[in-house]
């Protein structure tokens, strides 16, 4: 009982929801997974009344700060290279659609523009990598510098965004010099 009264809200729930599913029958299902976390869990739910245990640690939950700090580094770390996983795999597949330009028949404009995609697509990475450099570097002291790096994203995008326009408008000019503007519109 200690120990469900001092746990954290996650577990809480987490045992409420394996006590529903006991209720319902299907916790069977969940014990042939063979899940590292469930079978402890289902064990303790077979001898601990829930619902009188789960009350008791919402009535005693603690709202102190959830996260400790000297975890902070770790959880910036694991989100930086989710940053970085998502951002790459946008990378790859424009980048995989310039190469194949020809085969797709993009258009000047296209080009440009896939050209732009990956152009930001590598800033976002850049800011990526530069979090998880810091958070991993320089541990739980410059950890705080992960949200304001994160939220240099706003101004790389503004500053890529009046790069990348007076680009687009160059090639408009380029293209209504050689009356093509018609068939390639392009939106400023």
């Amino acid at each position: 009982m200690p120990l469900l009264c001092h746990a954290g809200m996650g577990m809480v729930r987490a045992l409420q929801i394996l006590s529903s599913l006991r209720l319902a029958g299907s916790v069977h299902h969940l014990a042939e997974l063979d899940l590292a976390l469930c079978r402890p869990l289902l064990h303790l739910s077979a001898e601990v009344p829930l619902h009188l245990a789960c009350q008791q640690a919402f009535l005693r939950a603690d709202t102190g700060q959830a996260i400790q700090t000297q975890q902070w580094p770790a959880l910036m770390i694991i989100y930086g290279v989710g940053f970085v996983a998502v951002y790459t795999i946008f990378l790859l597949l424009y980048a995989h659609a310039y190469r194949k330009r020809d085969e797709l028949e993009l258009n000047e404009v296209e080009v440009s523009k896939t050209k732009e995609a990956i152009l930001a697509f590598l800033l976002l990475l850049g800011i990526g990598f530069t979090l998880i450099l810091i958070a991993a570097l320089g541990g739980k002291q410059y950890v705080n510098w992960s949200g304001w790096i994160y939220l240099s994203i706003i101004p790389m995008d503004f500053i890529n965004g009046y790069v990348t326009k007076k680009r687009r408008k160059a090639l408009q000019t380029k293209l209504v010099t050689r009356g093509e503007a018609e068939t390639n519109k392009i939106s400023s």
